[in-house]
């Protein structure tokens, strides 16, 4: 097929020359003013277009810039170049690719870059353009960073010590693994809490100038000076047991810049100690550890459901004594919430009755009037055979009630932003039935979630428009994963729009495949900007015809396919005569408007496969391809009889319009440069003859 004027799409008609220039001012202007370096490129590494941002990276002037060659010049390693090319050939964009690029004092820089290939319809590139931002200091910061990082790590880590990081306020910031060993606590359960709260300190410790452990504290960070204590007992508890132990601690000020930043905390535990005490604690009183000790209430009733006993986290969980709870039942000691009371009795008295039992739960009513939720099980209690009463465990479920509306927050939240965002989200399962639909995807798509909940996800892919988004249906069926997918896709109302669509697939604990969510981006405006920058690049603003740089790229097509063949190519150069004259007599103004309709008559008759190019000044330039010279005059013919027509049609210039014309044709592609210098040779003797004429 013979090379045309590119298309626009119908979502992206060409603006007016007025919003042309306009755009192309703001688009300079954004380009000029950006922190990353903009270049543009020829595919043989000439550079086109840069910015101030790029030059001053590199240390050129932008002059100096458009004057080098990319290979050569700017990359370190010619190789990144051509593997950069090589990504660009497969998908049309890279991003973020790491390279290095030598400076113009040699000095090499650090640098990401994303660019593209731009292509022109006949899938030919025309010019590689990107985006340059130096990442050599942020390199080195994020190595230096990850070094120390490192290193603090291995240190503290490894250190036979527990170390404690305290905020200014006492609220912990880090714990390392030795702490966690000797606490039995995890670094989660301790971070983010004051430490009195992890471990509560005694009414007095053995120092002579500091009676607790948050005296000692203040002291560090009022003096800024270090506090060593002598060995004294901490009570913690832990979801399991109590335990008491014992250790040296010295406490440190952190100040960083100056500035008091926190207080690290050193800790020599005792370890065998403790190990031999708790031996002995278990062999005294195993069971009564077990019960004691349990982080579940444990209480038992007897027969009339009257209590008989309770342990400790049963107190702590009411906030009453077991002194004050015997030979009461359960029921009526004021510890149920009243609504709560009838399920507690027939819970008892089915469980008497020898039903099966089965966990409920219930609200009770702490000393203090709160309401701590519980979730409770019971079984028969046997003594010497007979039955004696029920056993029963509370749990005290408060933390797992605040996690569950954690989580419906966390669920609503994340459905919030899941419904509101810009951006189309769908998610399919396994079988490609959609099962979420967004806002976002409401409005891209013009379907509504009614709609498409439920449905199977190949009604978003029309068989018209079934090639080009087959790599999108797959993803969404198979959970294939992909990233920056351009497609366009036609809307119910015929709209064509331009999505940026990345596919991740949803998979189970077990990694298996359970279905896929996408997330699309409208991006029809931005191709909107991508086409009217490419028309800039390509056409003569004044004119609306291809520029010189456009008729350079077409003929080096146009030879080789003329080669090929074995084809004729022709050229005409057209001159307007007297033009000269025109601008120095109307103004420019006029002179503006006579190459604008000099340029319709021109385009008025040309044939499609024909290009027309504003080569200079008021000089046109026509390449036709597959014309030999027995052709040339039927062109001539109909330009000369489109400028009559014009001449006896307008009147804004007072003289008629004409044209000068020289022809060549080049043989199967072969010394081109020498037919057009023959076309112009002969346009300038047609123009001399003209010019006699008028003066004999």
């Amino acid at each position: 097929m013979p090379p045309r004027r590119p298309d626009l799409p119908a979502a992206c008609e060409a603006p007016s020359p007025e919003k042309i220039a306009l755009s192309s001012d703001e688009y300079r202007d954004m380009v000029e003013n950006l922190s990353e370096g903009i270049y543009r490129s020829t595919p043989g590494g000439r550079v086109l277009l840069a910015n101030r941002a790029l030059a001053n990276m590199l240390g050129y002037s932008v002059e100096e810039l458009l004057r080098k060659d990319i290979t050569r010049d700017v990359y370190l390693d010619p190789k990144d170049r051509e593997q950069n090319l090589r990504a660009l050939a497969v998908d049309g964009f890279v991003f973020h690719y790491g390279l290095k690029l030598r400076k113009k004092n040699g000095d090499v820089i650090l640098v990401e870059e994303t660019s593209r290939a731009v292509h022109d319809d006949s899938g030919n590139v025309i010019y590689y353009e990107g985006i340059i931002e130096d990442v050599t200091e942020r390199r080195s910061s994020e190595r230096e960073a990850r070094y120390f990082r490192d290193l603090f790590e291995a240190a503290v880590e490894n250190v036979s010590d527990g170390v404690i990081h305290l905020a200014l306020d006492g609220t912990v910031q880090y714990v390392n693994s030795v702490i966690e060993v000797n606490t039995l606590l995890k670094r989660e359960q301790i971070i983010g809490k004051h430490f009195s709260d992890v471990w509560p300190h005694p009414p007095t410790l053995p120092h002579e100038k500091y009676r607790t452990w948050a005296e000692a504290f203040e002291a560090v960070v009022e003096t800024r000076k270090p506090v060593a204590l002598a060995n004294f007992p901490i009570r913690y508890r832990n979801p399991r047991s109590a335990v008491e132990t014992a250790f040296a601690l010295r406490m440190v000020p952190q100040i960083i810049d100056g500035q008091l930043r926190g207080v690290i905390v050193f800790v020599e535990y005792f370890t065998e100690q403790l190990r031999l005490q708790q031996q002995i604690l278990q062999s005294e009183a195993r069971y009564r550890s077990l019960v004691e000790n349990a982080s579940e209430a444990i209480w038992t009733v007897d027969t009339e459901g009257r209590f008989a006993s309770v342990n400790q986290s049963f107190e702590r969980m009411t906030g009453r004594t077991q002194e004050s709870l015997i030979g009461v039942s359960f029921w009526e000691a004021g510890l149920i919430a009243p609504e709560f009371v009838d399920l507690v009795r027939f819970q008892f008295q089915s469980k008497m009755e020898g039903a099966p039992g089965r966990m409920y739960e219930i609200e009770i009513v702490d000393a203090a009037g709160n309401r701590v939720p519980a979730e409770i099980t019971s079984q028969l209690l046997y003594v010497e055979g007979r039955l004696s009463g029920v056993l029963g465990i509370g749990r005290d479920i408060r933390e797992r009630k605040k996690l569950e509306r954690e989580l419906l927050s966390t669920r609503n939240h994340l459905q919030s932003i899941f419904d509101n965002a810009l951006d189309g989200i769908i998610a399919t399962d396994a079988a490609g039935i959609v099962v979420g639909w967004n806002r976002g995807a409401e409005r891209i798509f013009e379907l509504g979630r009614e709609e498409m909940l439920g449905q199977s996800v190949n009604r978003l892919f029309p068989q018209d428009q079934g090639l080009q988004l087959h790599p999108v249906r797959r993803g969404l069926m198979c959970g294939e994963a992909m990233s920056d997918l351009e497609v366009e896709w036609k809307r119910p109302d015929g709209k064509l729009v331009y999505l940026n669509v990345s596919i991740s697939p949803i998979r189970d604990e077990t990694g298996k495949v359970q279905g896929a969510s996408a997330i699309a981006r409208d991006i029809t405006e931005r191709k909107k900007l991508e086409v009217a920058l490419q028309h800039l690049v390509i056409t003569d603003h004044l004119t609306e015809t291809y520029n010189r740089y456009y008729f350079d790229q077409l003929l080096e097509k146009e030879l080789a396919r003329s080669q090929r063949s074995g084809e004729s190519l022709s050229v005409i150069s057209i001159d307007i005569d007297g033009f000269k004259e025109i601008n120095d007599r109307y103004g420019h103004l006029v002179g503006d408007r006579v190459l604008q309709e000099s340029a319709r008559i021109l385009k008025t008759s040309l044939r499609n496969s024909d290009t027309l190019v504003r080569y200079g000044g008021d000089e046109f330039l026509i390449l036709l391809p597959e014309t030999d010279q027995d052709e040339i005059p039927h062109v001539v013919r109909r330009i000369e009889g489109k400028l009559k027509h014009w001449n006896e049609s307008e009147t804004f210039l007072d003289c008629a319009l004409s044209f000068s014309v020289g022809c060549a044709t080049c043989e199967e592609g072969r010394d081109f440069e020498k037919s057009l210098k023959i076309a112009d040779q002969l346009m300038y003797e047609n123009k001399n003859r003209k010019r006699d004429a008028l003066s004999s």
